[in-house]
Protein backbone atom coordinates (compact mmCIF):
# COMPACT_ATOMS: atom_id res chain seq x y z
CA UNK A 1 0.00 0.00 0.00
CA UNK A 2 2.82 2.09 1.12
CA UNK A 3 4.56 1.67 -2.22
CA UNK A 4 1.35 2.30 -4.21
CA UNK A 5 0.59 5.82 -2.55
CA UNK A 6 4.42 7.15 -2.63
CA UNK A 7 4.38 6.41 -6.62
CA UNK A 8 1.78 9.46 -6.48
CA UNK A 9 3.65 12.19 -7.35
CA UNK A 10 4.78 14.77 -4.51
CA UNK A 11 2.11 17.70 -6.27
CA UNK A 12 -0.38 15.40 -6.90
CA UNK A 13 -0.18 14.41 -3.50
CA UNK A 14 -1.10 18.00 -2.43
CA UNK A 15 -3.55 18.38 -4.81
CA UNK A 16 -5.25 15.29 -3.24
CA UNK A 17 -4.75 16.53 0.38
CA UNK A 18 -6.25 19.94 -0.52
CA UNK A 19 -9.33 18.25 -2.67
CA UNK A 20 -10.39 16.13 0.25
CA UNK A 21 -9.76 18.56 2.47
CA UNK A 22 -12.20 20.95 0.42
CA UNK A 23 -14.82 18.71 0.49
CA UNK A 24 -14.70 17.70 4.24
CA UNK A 25 -14.07 21.26 5.82
CA UNK A 26 -16.27 22.94 3.67
CA UNK A 27 -19.46 22.17 2.23
CA UNK A 28 -21.51 22.58 4.85
CA UNK A 29 -19.67 25.88 6.72
CA UNK A 30 -23.06 27.76 5.61
CA UNK A 31 -25.92 24.97 5.53
CA UNK A 32 -25.72 25.19 9.27
CA UNK A 33 -26.57 28.41 12.07
CA UNK A 34 -24.46 29.44 14.08
CA UNK A 35 -23.75 27.05 17.17
CA UNK A 36 -23.52 28.04 21.32
CA UNK A 37 -21.67 29.39 22.66
CA UNK A 38 -18.46 29.96 21.59
CA UNK A 39 -19.29 30.37 17.89
CA UNK A 40 -21.78 32.50 18.55
CA UNK A 41 -20.12 34.96 20.82
CA UNK A 42 -16.44 34.81 18.23
CA UNK A 43 -19.01 35.91 15.08
CA UNK A 44 -20.88 38.44 16.15
CA UNK A 45 -17.86 40.42 18.44
CA UNK A 46 -16.47 39.72 14.84
CA UNK A 47 -19.34 41.42 13.18
CA UNK A 48 -19.50 44.25 15.92
CA UNK A 49 -16.18 45.21 14.95
CA UNK A 50 -16.64 45.89 11.80
CA UNK A 51 -19.63 47.66 11.48
CA UNK A 52 -17.61 50.17 14.11
CA UNK A 53 -16.08 53.15 13.02
CA UNK A 54 -13.50 53.33 16.08
CA UNK A 55 -10.30 52.13 15.67
CA UNK A 56 -10.56 50.76 19.23
CA UNK A 57 -13.18 48.45 18.37
CA UNK A 58 -10.27 46.50 16.25
CA UNK A 59 -7.91 46.45 19.38
CA UNK A 60 -10.63 45.40 22.06
CA UNK A 61 -13.23 43.11 20.96
CA UNK A 62 -17.06 43.31 22.27
CA UNK A 63 -19.93 40.94 22.21
CA UNK A 64 -23.60 41.92 22.21
CA UNK A 65 -22.17 45.80 23.11
CA UNK A 66 -19.92 44.70 26.12
CA UNK A 67 -16.11 44.26 25.85
CA UNK A 68 -15.32 40.45 25.72
CA UNK A 69 -12.12 39.72 27.64
CA UNK A 70 -12.01 36.18 26.87
CA UNK A 71 -9.77 35.86 24.16
CA UNK A 72 -6.77 37.90 22.35
CA UNK A 73 -7.19 39.41 19.20
CA UNK A 74 -5.73 37.91 16.28
CA UNK A 75 -8.58 35.46 15.57
CA UNK A 76 -11.01 38.04 15.68
CA UNK A 77 -8.71 40.06 12.73
CA UNK A 78 -8.07 37.28 10.69
CA UNK A 79 -12.49 36.37 10.65
CA UNK A 80 -12.83 39.90 10.44
CA UNK A 81 -10.43 40.05 6.90
CA UNK A 82 -13.01 36.74 5.81
CA UNK A 83 -16.11 38.65 6.39
CA UNK A 84 -14.88 41.19 4.36
CA UNK A 85 -14.00 39.28 1.26
CA UNK A 86 -16.97 37.40 1.58
CA UNK A 87 -19.82 38.93 3.50
CA UNK A 88 -21.50 38.45 7.01
CA UNK A 89 -22.39 34.99 7.01
CA UNK A 90 -21.39 31.83 8.27
CA UNK A 91 -19.25 30.59 5.59
CA UNK A 92 -16.95 33.52 6.10
CA UNK A 93 -17.36 33.00 10.03
CA UNK A 94 -15.92 29.46 9.58
CA UNK A 95 -13.74 29.90 6.55
CA UNK A 96 -10.95 30.39 9.18
CA UNK A 97 -10.56 27.65 10.88
CA UNK A 98 -11.24 25.57 7.85
CA UNK A 99 -8.04 27.01 5.74
CA UNK A 100 -5.55 27.09 9.66
CA UNK A 101 -6.77 23.28 9.30
CA UNK A 102 -5.76 22.63 5.66
CA UNK A 103 -2.43 24.39 6.58
CA UNK A 104 -1.58 22.69 9.61
CA UNK A 105 -2.32 18.95 7.04
CA UNK A 106 -0.10 20.68 4.43
CA UNK A 107 2.27 21.52 6.87
CA UNK A 108 2.84 18.24 8.56
CA UNK A 109 2.86 16.85 4.78
CA UNK A 110 5.78 18.57 3.93
CA UNK A 111 7.44 18.00 7.31
CA UNK A 112 6.79 14.08 6.62
CA UNK A 113 8.06 14.10 3.41
CA UNK A 114 11.75 16.08 4.40
CA UNK A 115 12.27 13.35 6.98
CA UNK A 116 10.75 9.95 5.87
CA UNK A 117 11.84 10.25 2.80
CA UNK A 118 15.68 9.21 2.48
CA UNK A 119 18.02 11.48 0.54
CA UNK A 120 20.87 10.21 0.15
CA UNK A 121 19.53 6.26 -0.48
CA UNK A 122 18.79 5.73 -3.90
CA UNK A 123 17.02 2.30 -3.09
CA UNK A 124 13.51 3.50 -5.26
CA UNK A 125 11.22 1.34 -2.79
CA UNK A 126 12.66 2.96 0.19
CA UNK A 127 11.91 6.48 -1.66
CA UNK A 128 8.65 5.33 -2.37
CA UNK A 129 7.32 4.26 1.04
CA UNK A 130 8.74 7.22 2.43
CA UNK A 131 6.57 9.37 0.48
CA UNK A 132 3.36 7.06 0.82
CA UNK A 133 4.20 6.98 4.27
CA UNK A 134 3.95 11.06 4.85
CA UNK A 135 0.38 11.02 2.43
CA UNK A 136 -0.81 8.68 4.77
CA UNK A 137 0.27 10.33 7.57
CA UNK A 138 -1.12 14.04 6.48
CA UNK A 139 -4.48 12.20 5.49
CA UNK A 140 -4.81 10.47 8.62
CA UNK A 141 -4.20 13.60 10.62
CA UNK A 142 -7.25 15.17 8.17
CA UNK A 143 -10.18 12.55 9.46
CA UNK A 144 -9.20 12.84 12.93
CA UNK A 145 -12.49 13.67 14.55
CA UNK A 146 -10.25 15.95 16.86
CA UNK A 147 -9.05 17.75 13.70
CA UNK A 148 -12.29 17.45 11.22
CA UNK A 149 -14.87 18.16 13.40
CA UNK A 150 -13.27 21.63 14.47
CA UNK A 151 -12.32 22.60 11.13
CA UNK A 152 -16.18 23.31 10.65
CA UNK A 153 -16.27 25.69 14.18
CA UNK A 154 -15.67 29.37 14.21
CA UNK A 155 -13.44 29.05 17.10
CA UNK A 156 -9.76 29.55 18.09
CA UNK A 157 -8.19 26.47 18.37
CA UNK A 158 -7.73 25.40 15.15
CA UNK A 159 -6.00 28.22 14.41
CA UNK A 160 -3.67 27.95 17.97
CA UNK A 161 -3.28 24.57 16.34
CA UNK A 162 -1.79 25.77 13.17
CA UNK A 163 0.73 27.63 15.50
CA UNK A 164 1.80 25.71 18.19
CA UNK A 165 1.90 22.65 15.56
CA UNK A 166 4.28 25.00 13.74
CA UNK A 167 6.31 25.74 16.73
CA UNK A 168 6.82 22.44 17.63
CA UNK A 169 8.13 20.89 14.08
CA UNK A 170 10.45 23.98 13.92
CA UNK A 171 11.43 22.97 17.57
CA UNK A 172 11.73 19.58 16.15
CA UNK A 173 13.45 20.28 12.58
CA UNK A 174 16.22 22.28 14.84
CA UNK A 175 17.06 19.37 16.99
CA UNK A 176 17.19 16.97 13.76
CA UNK A 177 19.23 18.75 11.51
CA UNK A 178 22.68 18.60 12.12
CA UNK A 179 23.32 22.15 10.55
CA UNK A 180 21.63 24.87 10.28
CA UNK A 181 19.86 24.38 13.31
CA UNK A 182 20.01 27.95 14.61
CA UNK A 183 17.14 29.46 11.99
CA UNK A 184 14.46 27.12 12.93
CA UNK A 185 14.12 28.97 16.66
CA UNK A 186 13.01 32.38 15.61
CA UNK A 187 10.69 30.69 13.32
CA UNK A 188 9.27 28.76 16.00
CA UNK A 189 9.23 31.93 18.59
CA UNK A 190 7.33 33.46 15.41
CA UNK A 191 4.61 30.77 16.07
CA UNK A 192 4.61 30.93 19.63
CA UNK A 193 3.54 34.38 19.15
CA UNK A 194 1.21 34.15 17.06
CA UNK A 195 -0.66 31.18 19.42
CA UNK A 196 -0.04 33.76 22.26
CA UNK A 197 -2.17 36.42 20.36
CA UNK A 198 -4.21 33.48 19.41
CA UNK A 199 -5.63 32.40 22.93
CA UNK A 200 -2.88 33.81 25.13
CA UNK A 201 0.14 32.24 27.51
CA UNK A 202 -1.40 28.75 26.31
CA UNK A 203 0.50 28.98 23.06
CA UNK A 204 4.02 29.29 24.74
CA UNK A 205 3.47 27.37 27.81
CA UNK A 206 2.72 23.94 25.56
CA UNK A 207 5.75 24.31 22.97
CA UNK A 208 8.02 25.10 25.93
CA UNK A 209 6.85 22.14 28.36
CA UNK A 210 7.48 19.50 25.30
CA UNK A 211 10.57 21.04 23.98
CA UNK A 212 11.83 20.80 27.54
CA UNK A 213 10.79 17.73 28.37
CA UNK A 214 11.79 16.30 24.86
CA UNK A 215 15.65 17.71 25.80
CA UNK A 216 15.36 16.47 29.62
CA UNK A 217 14.75 13.26 28.39
CA UNK A 218 17.72 12.96 26.15
CA UNK A 219 19.96 14.84 28.78
CA UNK A 220 20.54 17.63 26.21
CA UNK A 221 19.14 20.09 27.64
CA UNK A 222 22.28 21.95 29.09
CA UNK A 223 23.71 22.03 25.42
CA UNK A 224 21.12 22.70 23.64
CA UNK A 225 20.21 26.05 25.52
CA UNK A 226 23.43 27.06 25.33
CA UNK A 227 23.51 27.15 21.59
CA UNK A 228 19.87 28.89 21.09
CA UNK A 229 19.78 32.02 19.31
CA UNK A 230 17.42 33.40 22.44
CA UNK A 231 18.47 37.09 21.89
CA UNK A 232 17.04 36.70 18.01
CA UNK A 233 13.83 34.47 18.90
CA UNK A 234 12.84 36.65 21.70
CA UNK A 235 13.25 39.52 19.54
CA UNK A 236 10.92 37.51 17.12
CA UNK A 237 8.34 36.99 19.99
CA UNK A 238 8.54 40.50 21.41
CA UNK A 239 7.79 42.22 17.99
CA UNK A 240 4.81 40.21 17.43
CA UNK A 241 3.04 39.68 20.13
CA UNK A 242 3.57 42.78 22.46
CA UNK A 243 2.27 45.67 20.23
CA UNK A 244 -1.59 44.75 20.54
CA UNK A 245 -1.04 44.04 24.89
CA UNK A 246 0.75 47.22 24.97
CA UNK A 247 -2.00 48.81 22.96
CA UNK A 248 -4.82 46.86 25.62
CA UNK A 249 -3.31 48.31 28.80
CA UNK A 250 -3.57 51.80 27.56
CA UNK A 251 -7.13 51.60 26.45
CA UNK A 252 -8.06 49.44 29.02
CA UNK A 253 -6.28 47.83 31.90
CA UNK A 254 -9.02 45.73 32.96
CA UNK A 255 -8.84 43.61 30.32
CA UNK A 256 -5.27 42.24 31.14
CA UNK A 257 -6.05 41.56 34.46
CA UNK A 258 -9.59 39.72 33.33
CA UNK A 259 -8.27 37.78 30.72
CA UNK A 260 -4.93 36.98 32.55
CA UNK A 261 -6.31 36.21 35.99
CA UNK A 262 -9.51 35.02 35.31
CA UNK A 263 -9.25 33.28 31.84
CA UNK A 264 -6.08 32.10 32.31
CA UNK A 265 -5.31 31.30 36.01
CA UNK A 266 -8.69 31.09 37.52
CA UNK A 267 -9.93 28.64 34.15
CA UNK A 268 -6.52 26.72 35.14
CA UNK A 269 -7.38 26.21 38.99
CA UNK A 270 -10.83 25.99 39.13
CA UNK A 271 -14.04 24.63 37.34
CA UNK A 272 -15.43 27.60 35.42
CA UNK A 273 -18.98 27.20 33.59
CA UNK A 274 -19.42 23.43 34.31
CA UNK A 275 -16.93 22.43 32.15
CA UNK A 276 -14.58 20.06 34.51
CA UNK A 277 -14.93 17.54 36.74
CA UNK A 278 -15.36 18.14 40.76
CA UNK A 279 -13.44 14.75 41.39
CA UNK A 280 -9.46 15.06 40.23
CA UNK A 281 -9.39 11.68 39.54
CA UNK A 282 -11.75 11.91 36.91
CA UNK A 283 -10.36 14.73 35.96
CA UNK A 284 -6.71 13.36 35.30
CA UNK A 285 -8.62 10.54 33.32
CA UNK A 286 -10.87 12.80 31.15
CA UNK A 287 -8.11 13.85 28.78
CA UNK A 288 -6.27 10.12 28.10
CA UNK A 289 -9.58 8.15 27.53
CA UNK A 290 -11.38 11.18 25.21
CA UNK A 291 -7.92 11.36 23.43
CA UNK A 292 -8.65 7.80 22.10
CA UNK A 293 -11.92 8.65 20.08
CA UNK A 294 -10.85 11.67 19.32
CA UNK A 295 -7.84 10.28 17.00
CA UNK A 296 -9.64 7.28 15.49
CA UNK A 297 -8.32 5.53 13.34
CA UNK A 298 -5.17 6.74 14.17
CA UNK A 299 -5.12 6.09 17.90
CA UNK A 300 -5.46 2.27 17.51
CA UNK A 301 -2.37 2.31 15.93
CA UNK A 302 -0.83 4.34 18.01
CA UNK A 303 -1.59 1.94 21.03
CA UNK A 304 0.13 -0.75 19.15
CA UNK A 305 2.57 1.40 18.90
CA UNK A 306 3.26 1.70 22.65
CA UNK A 307 2.84 -2.45 23.17
CA UNK A 308 4.83 -3.10 20.33
CA UNK A 309 6.88 -0.15 18.85
CA UNK A 310 8.74 -1.37 15.48
CA UNK A 311 12.92 -2.06 15.89
CA UNK A 312 14.88 0.59 14.26
CA UNK A 313 16.90 -2.04 12.43
CA UNK A 314 13.86 -2.53 10.28
CA UNK A 315 12.94 1.03 9.53
CA UNK A 316 14.14 2.24 6.32
CA UNK A 317 15.43 5.78 8.24
CA UNK A 318 18.12 6.51 9.96
CA UNK A 319 18.35 5.36 13.19
CA UNK A 320 18.47 8.23 15.44
CA UNK A 321 16.26 9.98 13.00
CA UNK A 322 13.75 7.30 13.80
CA UNK A 323 14.00 7.35 17.63
CA UNK A 324 13.59 10.74 17.80
CA UNK A 325 10.61 11.38 15.71
CA UNK A 326 9.22 8.91 17.55
CA UNK A 327 10.26 10.00 21.08
CA UNK A 328 9.41 13.73 20.23
CA UNK A 329 6.07 12.86 19.39
CA UNK A 330 5.66 10.63 21.99
CA UNK A 331 6.09 13.49 24.55
CA UNK A 332 4.46 16.16 22.45
CA UNK A 333 1.07 13.83 23.38
CA UNK A 334 1.79 12.91 26.97
CA UNK A 335 3.14 17.07 27.87
CA UNK A 336 0.27 17.92 26.40
CA UNK A 337 -2.40 15.61 27.74
CA UNK A 338 -0.65 16.27 31.08
CA UNK A 339 -1.00 19.83 31.38
CA UNK A 340 -4.47 19.89 30.49
CA UNK A 341 -5.50 16.87 32.56
CA UNK A 342 -3.99 19.26 35.51
CA UNK A 343 -6.02 22.02 34.72
CA UNK A 344 -9.91 21.93 36.16
CA UNK A 345 -11.63 23.49 33.44
CA UNK A 346 -11.47 20.98 30.51
CA UNK A 347 -12.82 20.65 27.52
CA UNK A 348 -12.69 17.70 24.80
CA UNK A 349 -11.28 20.36 21.62
CA UNK A 350 -8.51 21.76 24.40
CA UNK A 351 -6.35 19.14 23.14
CA UNK A 352 -6.68 19.77 19.79
CA UNK A 353 -2.80 20.59 18.96
CA UNK A 354 -1.99 16.88 20.13
CA UNK A 355 -3.08 15.42 16.40
CA UNK A 356 -0.20 16.06 14.44
CA UNK A 357 2.12 14.76 16.69
CA UNK A 358 -0.50 10.84 16.11
CA UNK A 359 -0.39 11.61 13.08
CA UNK A 360 3.42 11.78 12.82
CA UNK A 361 3.13 8.35 15.21
CA UNK A 362 0.91 6.64 12.91
CA UNK A 363 3.14 7.32 9.97
CA UNK A 364 5.95 5.64 11.68
CA UNK A 365 3.95 2.63 12.63
CA UNK A 366 3.01 2.11 8.98
CA UNK A 367 6.46 2.41 7.72
CA UNK A 368 7.77 0.27 10.08
CA UNK A 369 4.65 -2.50 9.55
CA UNK A 370 6.71 -2.76 5.87
CA UNK A 371 9.55 -4.20 6.83
CA UNK A 372 8.11 -6.13 9.76
CA UNK A 373 9.03 -9.85 10.57
CA UNK A 374 6.70 -12.50 8.96
CA UNK A 375 6.08 -14.17 12.08
CA UNK A 376 4.95 -11.92 14.90
CA UNK A 377 6.30 -12.46 18.93
CA UNK A 378 3.50 -12.59 21.59
CA UNK A 379 4.12 -8.72 22.36
CA UNK A 380 3.35 -7.95 19.17
CA UNK A 381 0.33 -10.60 19.03
CA UNK A 382 -0.90 -9.37 22.06
CA UNK A 383 -1.05 -5.80 20.74
CA UNK A 384 -2.30 -7.16 17.16
CA UNK A 385 -5.28 -8.16 19.20
CA UNK A 386 -6.01 -4.76 20.98
CA UNK A 387 -5.79 -3.09 17.84
CA UNK A 388 -8.35 -4.98 16.02
CA UNK A 389 -10.63 -4.69 19.34
CA UNK A 390 -10.50 -0.88 19.18
CA UNK A 391 -11.30 -0.45 16.01
CA UNK A 392 -14.19 -2.75 16.06
CA UNK A 393 -15.39 -0.90 18.69
CA UNK A 394 -15.12 2.89 17.80
CA UNK A 395 -15.99 1.66 14.37
CA UNK A 396 -19.58 -0.08 15.89
CA UNK A 397 -19.78 2.90 17.94
CA UNK A 398 -19.55 5.59 15.06
CA UNK A 399 -22.00 3.71 12.72
CA UNK A 400 -24.40 3.13 15.52
CA UNK A 401 -24.11 5.64 17.92
CA UNK A 402 -25.77 8.58 14.66
CA UNK A 403 -27.72 5.52 13.66
CA UNK A 404 -29.59 5.74 17.30
CA UNK A 405 -30.29 9.75 16.85
CA UNK A 406 -31.45 9.83 13.36
CA UNK A 407 -33.33 6.89 14.38
CA UNK A 408 -35.17 8.73 17.04
CA UNK A 409 -35.82 11.98 14.68
CA UNK A 410 -34.91 14.77 16.53
CA UNK A 411 -32.28 15.91 19.16
CA UNK A 412 -33.36 17.48 22.54
CA UNK A 413 -31.50 19.96 24.51
CA UNK A 414 -31.31 22.71 21.65
CA UNK A 415 -31.60 26.50 23.48
CA UNK A 416 -34.83 27.23 21.83
CA UNK A 417 -36.60 23.28 20.91
CA UNK A 418 -35.43 20.76 18.72
CA UNK A 419 -36.75 20.52 15.36
CA UNK A 420 -37.19 17.27 13.46
CA UNK A 421 -35.22 15.64 10.44
CA UNK A 422 -36.51 15.58 7.32
CA UNK A 423 -37.72 11.99 6.83
CA UNK A 424 -36.57 11.49 3.28
CA UNK A 425 -32.71 12.87 4.06
CA UNK A 426 -32.73 10.35 7.30
CA UNK A 427 -33.12 7.65 5.22
CA UNK A 428 -30.54 8.31 2.67
CA UNK A 429 -27.83 9.10 5.26
CA UNK A 430 -28.85 5.77 7.25
CA UNK A 431 -28.60 3.70 4.35
CA UNK A 432 -24.72 5.49 3.99
CA UNK A 433 -24.14 4.55 7.72
CA UNK A 434 -24.75 1.02 6.88
CA UNK A 435 -23.01 0.80 3.81
CA UNK A 436 -19.66 3.00 5.39
CA UNK A 437 -19.94 0.64 8.48
CA UNK A 438 -20.04 -2.46 6.54
CA UNK A 439 -17.01 -1.85 4.53
CA UNK A 440 -15.37 -0.67 7.89
CA UNK A 441 -16.17 -4.03 9.37
CA UNK A 442 -14.80 -5.94 6.05
CA UNK A 443 -11.63 -4.37 6.08
CA UNK A 444 -11.03 -5.64 10.18
CA UNK A 445 -12.27 -8.81 9.01
CA UNK A 446 -10.01 -8.79 5.47
CA UNK A 447 -6.84 -6.79 7.27
CA UNK A 448 -7.04 -9.67 10.00
CA UNK A 449 -7.54 -12.75 7.41
CA UNK A 450 -4.54 -11.91 5.92
CA UNK A 451 -2.25 -10.82 8.72
CA UNK A 452 -1.13 -7.96 6.57
CA UNK A 453 -1.18 -4.85 9.07
CA UNK A 454 -0.59 -2.93 6.11
CA UNK A 455 -3.91 -4.11 4.69
CA UNK A 456 -5.16 -3.70 7.34
CA UNK A 457 -4.09 0.05 7.93
CA UNK A 458 -5.53 0.85 4.55
CA UNK A 459 -8.72 -0.57 4.78
CA UNK A 460 -9.46 0.84 8.05
CA UNK A 461 -8.31 4.84 6.40
CA UNK A 462 -10.27 3.95 3.73
CA UNK A 463 -13.58 2.82 5.10
CA UNK A 464 -13.14 5.53 7.84
CA UNK A 465 -12.60 8.45 5.62
CA UNK A 466 -16.32 7.24 3.41
CA UNK A 467 -17.73 6.54 7.50
CA UNK A 468 -16.42 10.38 8.08
CA UNK A 469 -17.66 11.96 5.33
CA UNK A 470 -21.01 10.66 6.22
CA UNK A 471 -21.10 11.70 9.63
CA UNK A 472 -19.52 15.13 8.58
CA UNK A 473 -21.17 15.87 5.69
CA UNK A 474 -24.98 14.33 6.44
CA UNK A 475 -25.25 13.38 10.47
CA UNK A 476 -23.81 16.69 11.78
CA UNK A 477 -25.35 19.50 9.36
CA UNK A 478 -28.95 17.33 10.35
CA UNK A 479 -28.02 17.58 14.25
CA UNK A 480 -26.79 21.18 14.00
CA UNK A 481 -30.05 22.45 12.37
CA UNK A 482 -32.16 20.42 13.89
CA UNK A 483 -30.80 22.23 17.38
CA UNK A 484 -29.96 26.05 16.42
CA UNK A 485 -32.65 26.40 12.87
CA UNK A 486 -35.02 28.12 15.19
CA UNK A 487 -32.35 30.11 16.76
CA UNK A 488 -31.45 31.97 13.60
CA UNK A 489 -35.04 31.82 12.93
CA UNK A 490 -35.73 34.38 15.44
CA UNK A 491 -33.08 36.36 15.06
CA UNK A 492 -33.67 37.10 11.82
CA UNK A 493 -37.26 37.84 12.59
CA UNK A 494 -36.06 40.61 15.15
CA UNK A 495 -34.05 42.07 12.68
CA UNK A 496 -37.04 43.15 10.73
CA UNK A 497 -38.39 45.59 13.61
CA UNK A 498 -37.80 48.76 14.18
CA UNK A 499 -34.85 50.06 16.94
CA UNK A 500 -35.93 49.58 19.97
CA UNK A 501 -35.02 47.44 23.22
CA UNK A 502 -35.33 43.31 23.12
CA UNK A 503 -35.13 41.51 26.06
CA UNK A 504 -35.18 37.59 26.04
CA UNK A 505 -36.66 35.87 28.87
CA UNK A 506 -36.78 31.74 28.42
CA UNK A 507 -35.95 29.09 30.34
CA UNK A 508 -32.30 28.47 28.32
CA UNK A 509 -30.88 31.46 26.58
CA UNK A 510 -29.73 31.60 22.91
CA UNK A 511 -26.70 34.24 22.40
CA UNK A 512 -26.26 33.54 18.57
CA UNK A 513 -29.53 34.75 17.94
CA UNK A 514 -27.85 38.51 18.32
CA UNK A 515 -26.03 37.55 15.34
CA UNK A 516 -29.04 37.34 13.19
CA UNK A 517 -30.83 40.00 15.14
CA UNK A 518 -28.12 42.71 14.18
CA UNK A 519 -28.84 44.13 17.55
CA UNK A 520 -28.60 44.12 21.21
CA UNK A 521 -30.50 41.99 22.87
CA UNK A 522 -30.87 41.62 27.00
CA UNK A 523 -31.21 37.72 28.39
CA UNK A 524 -32.69 36.70 31.57
CA UNK A 525 -32.63 33.26 31.81
CA UNK A 526 -35.48 32.19 34.07
CA UNK A 527 -34.68 28.47 34.96
CA UNK A 528 -31.31 29.18 36.89
CA UNK A 529 -31.15 31.61 39.61
CA UNK A 530 -34.52 33.58 41.03
CA UNK A 531 -32.17 36.59 40.79
CA UNK A 532 -32.94 36.62 36.79
CA UNK A 533 -36.46 37.22 37.66
CA UNK A 534 -35.89 39.98 38.95
CA UNK A 535 -33.52 41.36 37.13
CA UNK A 536 -35.89 40.77 34.00
CA UNK A 537 -38.92 43.08 36.11
CA UNK A 538 -36.35 45.54 37.38
CA UNK A 539 -35.71 46.35 33.93
CA UNK A 540 -39.45 46.51 32.57
CA UNK A 541 -40.37 48.51 35.23
CA UNK A 542 -37.73 51.20 33.79
CA UNK A 543 -39.23 50.72 29.69
CA UNK A 544 -42.32 52.08 28.76
CA UNK A 545 -42.48 49.28 25.95
CA UNK A 546 -40.19 46.37 24.75
CA UNK A 547 -39.73 43.29 22.13
CA UNK A 548 -39.95 40.34 24.50
CA UNK A 549 -39.05 36.84 23.71
CA UNK A 550 -40.21 34.54 26.04
CA UNK A 551 -42.10 31.60 26.45
CA UNK A 552 -45.81 30.30 27.24
CA UNK A 553 -44.49 30.13 31.36
CA UNK A 554 -42.55 33.79 30.90
CA UNK A 555 -46.12 34.84 29.09
CA UNK A 556 -48.28 34.20 31.35
CA UNK A 557 -46.02 36.01 34.21
CA UNK A 558 -46.39 39.27 31.25
CA UNK A 559 -49.79 39.27 31.25
CA UNK A 560 -50.41 40.26 34.58
CA UNK A 561 -48.60 43.69 34.49
CA UNK A 562 -48.39 44.61 30.88
CA UNK A 563 -50.36 44.40 28.02
CA UNK A 564 -49.28 42.37 25.48
CA UNK A 565 -49.66 42.07 21.95
CA UNK A 566 -48.28 38.69 20.07
CA UNK A 567 -46.22 39.39 17.37
CA UNK A 568 -45.04 36.55 16.11
CA UNK A 569 -44.98 32.69 17.02
CA UNK A 570 -41.46 30.47 15.95
CA UNK A 571 -41.92 27.19 17.76
CA UNK A 572 -42.30 27.41 21.81
CA UNK A 573 -40.94 31.19 21.43
CA UNK A 574 -43.54 33.86 21.46
CA UNK A 575 -42.29 36.96 20.24
CA UNK A 576 -44.54 40.08 21.82
CA UNK A 577 -44.81 43.36 22.12
CA UNK A 578 -45.29 44.59 26.01
CA UNK A 579 -46.18 48.19 27.04
CA UNK A 580 -47.57 48.79 30.55
CA UNK A 581 -48.95 52.19 29.25
CA UNK A 582 -51.90 50.57 28.44
CA UNK A 583 -52.11 48.25 31.49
Amino acid sequence: MLLHLGRISITWQRILLIAGCAVLFSLWLSWVPLTEIDEARFTEATREMLSSHHLADYIIPHFNGEPRFQKPILYYWIQAGSMRLFGVNETAARLPSALATLLTVLLLHAFLLRWLVPRENTDPDRILAGRGAAFLGAAALAVMPLTAIWAHAAVTDPTLTLFITGALLALLQADLETCKSRRWYPAAAACMALAFLTKGPVGVVLPAVVWFAYHLSRRTLRSTARTLPWIGSIAVFLLIAVPWYYAVYHLNPEFLKHFFLKENVERFTTVMEDHGFNNPILGLLFYPLISLPLLFPASAFLVHDLIAPARQDVMPLDASVYARLRRFAWIWIAGMLAVFSLSRTQLPHYIQPIAAAAAIIFALYALGRLHAPALPTRRRRWANSVTLFMLACFGALCAGGPAVILRLGSVPGGPLGSLPFPPAVVQAVLLLLVIGGGLFILGLVVGAARKRPLLLVGWTMAAWTGLLFVLILGVAPLVVRSQYSRSAAVGKYLSTLPPGPVLFYTERSSESVVFYARRQIEFFVYNRRKQSRIRFRERLSVLPRAVVVTDAKGLAELQNEYTVREMHTIGSCIIVNADRSNK
